[in-house]
């Protein structure tokens, strides 16, 4: 039996609980290992910092790349030879002595990894139900904060040890041998999407995520490494991943507690994010700067949980490929590709009044965004996916609206078919029943809702 709350883990079904695991554990070594997000002296022993924005890049443009030519239902071949070859050039990238094939061991491992990570989106979104992806994708920067703090800490320093990165690396790719495209192709039969308009949803979505990207994830991971450069006796990375610790924690408890809860998340990143810019504003050093790191943790952990879930709540909402494109390909260039870009700039320059203009500009836009504009309020927050996004499955069958007005199974079929604008006539071809069962139901439809018309039935349900 499906618990309505999205946290309730026994919603989690056992078939998917591989591919909860490759994306936890891969999503892990991705962001740990290779990426410029987690780059510091301490991490970047293996993959130096210059290594990492190199393999990022390339995994970002693979990625969009690889996400136009997939088909959904070939994701289990990508993945495996994505695995193969990302196994085969880790291991000559480590122990390659040969400079001249520096850049081309990045640059194909770059694909891999691009390569994966697309494949592993795909089961994400359209395989696993609400609850698998929260978790999936929560527990994954769990596991990221918990290690880089032990990390940091040097209590057990992962990032230099060989063995540690291969291994996690093979561990996390052995789910591979499990998946089934029967997966994908029985979720698609057994899923009814909403063919709604989505243009408007798309599109907010991506707006928002790019300005997260750039300006929070961006600018400032940057004035954090800028800041530890600065006060080089506080290691602020420990702070910084305490705070993002914390902010999968409060992931957790709003959904947990709050119904619409999307409000709430972005409120929590732009005040955590605000927060941190006083405090770095008020300068001096000790807890101040410590306070600072730990709220940007929470804002950039939060946010980042949020495009993720986000993303796969609409894409499986609406099965629409063409808004996963989109919005992959938007948010990788003109987001995380740019954040990563903003960052990097503002990092080696070192120039902190760029830095607190840039994060002060784009935290007035967000919030101006976010909290007064009414396309926001009426397609982004009160669309039906956000209802969606707290529950354990989406319910393109209004299953939920429903329940109230004791609808049978089969009232509810005819209930939604009238809802689509359905004649008589064509409700019974697609059910297979008379016309005058049609009726009959539709009779008993309108005297439960208490209504008269089809018009009063949709105003009423949905």
């Amino acid at each position: 039996m499906i618990e309505e709350n999205v946290t309730i883990i026994r919603n989690v079904r056992k078939r998917n609980i591989k591919y909860m695991i490759m994306w936890v554990f891969y999503f892990s070594w991705y962001i740990i290992f290779t990426s410029w997000w987690t780059a510091s002296p301490i991490t970047s022993t293996i993959f130096d910092i210059k290594s990492r924005v190199l393999l990022h890049s390339i995994t970002l443009l693979s990625s969009v790349l690889i996400i136009f030519v997939m088909k959904r239902e070939k994701f289990k071949k990508y993945a495996t030879i994505g695995g193969v070859s990302a196994l085969v050039l880790t291991c000559l990238f480590v122990f390659n002595k040969l400079n001249i094939l520096y850049f081309p061991l990045i640059i194909f491992l770059g694909i891999s990894i691009g390569i994966i990570y697309t494949s592993m989106l795909i089961p994400l979104i359209y395989i696993l139900n609400n609850t698998e992806k929260f978790y999936s994708i929560l527990l994954s920067n769990l596991l990221i904060s918990v290690l880089l703090i032990l990390n940091e800490l040097k209590i057990f320093n992962i990032t230099s040890n060989l063995i540690i990165l291969l291994l996690f690396l093979f561990i996390s790719l052995i789910p591979i041998l499990f998946f089934k495209q029967t997966d994908y192709e029985d979720e698609k039969n057994n899923f009814k999407a909403d063919m709604s308009k989505s243009s408007s949803v798309v599109y907010i979505t991506i707006l928002i995520n790019i300005l997260y990207a750039v300006f929070c994830k961006g600018v400032g991971r940057a004035f954090l490494n800028i800041e530890n450069e600065i006060f080089n006796l506080y290691n602020l990375n420990i702070t910084f991943y305490i705070g993002c610790f914390l902010g999968c924690l409060t992931y957790l408890v709003v959904y947990h507690f709050i119904k619409k809860c999307n409000r709430t998340i972005w409120s929590i990143t732009l005040l955590s994010f605000s927060f941190s810019v006083i405090l770095y504003l008020v300068g001096g050093s000790g807890i101040y700067r410590q306070l600072f790191s730990i709220f940007a943790g929470v804002g950039v952990m939060m946010g980042t949980i949020n495009v993720y879930y986000i993303l796969g709540v609409i894409g499986k909402k609406y099965w629409n490929y063409l808004y996963v494109k989109r919005i992959i390909l938007f948010i990788t260039i003109f987001g995380e590709l740019l954040g990563l870009f903003v960052g990097r700039f503002v990092t080696v320059k070192s120039d902190e009044e760029l830095t607190i203009v840039i994060l002060v500009i784009s935290m007035l836009v967000m919030f101006i965004l976010i909290h007064f504009n009414g396309k926001f309020e009426t397609t982004y927050y009160n669309a039906a996916w956000n209802e969606d996004s707290t529950k354990a499955e989406i319910d393109n069958f209004n299953l939920r609206k429903f329940k109230k007005y004791n609808l049978s199974k089969r009232e509810m079929e005819v209930c939604n078919k009238i809802i689509e604008g359905l004649s008589t006539r064509q409700i019974a071809a697609e059910l297979h029943l008379s016309e005058h069962t049609v009726k009959d139901y539709r009779k008993s439809i309108f005297k439960k809702v208490n209504i008269n018309t089809k018009e009063e039935l949709a105003k009423r349900i949905k």
